[in-house]
């Protein structure tokens, strides 16, 4: 029989989608709390879609969703340092898809956190 204590994976980054709503907001502060318990800094993310939209739409429009973007991980950001004010926090704006945003983001162990329901359909 082994006597050793099997060994406990690493818990990996949180990331957190931000989209706007609030219930992105909600995700936003839970994620913080998270990453605060771990000790591990918290990624917002926004993913813009915009290398798809770049095809059917002009340069003015696609940088105006990344605009939009950025403001959208501004307000979270400040949000989350209202609640916790030493937590660091990376905020990364993604052209992919929602869905390859966050998973880009959180690599092969990070956590996924998201709303119940964002702006979209």
């Amino acid at each position: 029989m082994d006597s050793e204590t099997p060994v406990r994976p690493e818990l990996g980054e949180v990331v957190v989608g931000v989209d706007g709503s609030p219930s992105a907001r909600t995700a936003a502060l839970w994620a913080a709390a998270e990453a605060d318990r771990r000790g591990s800094p918290l990624y917002l993310v926004h993913a813009s879609d915009s290398v798809r939209s770049s095809a059917w739409t002009d340069a003015d429009t696609v940088e105006a969703l990344r605009q939009a973007g950025r403001e959208l991980l501004a307000e979270a950001e400040s949000a989350v340092e209202e609640v916790f004010p030493d937590l660091p926090v990376t905020k990364r704006l993604s052209g992919d898809t929602p869905v390859g945003g966050l998973r880009d983001a959180a690599g092969d162990t990070g956590t996924i956190v998201v709303g119940s329901r964002g702006l979209g359909g």
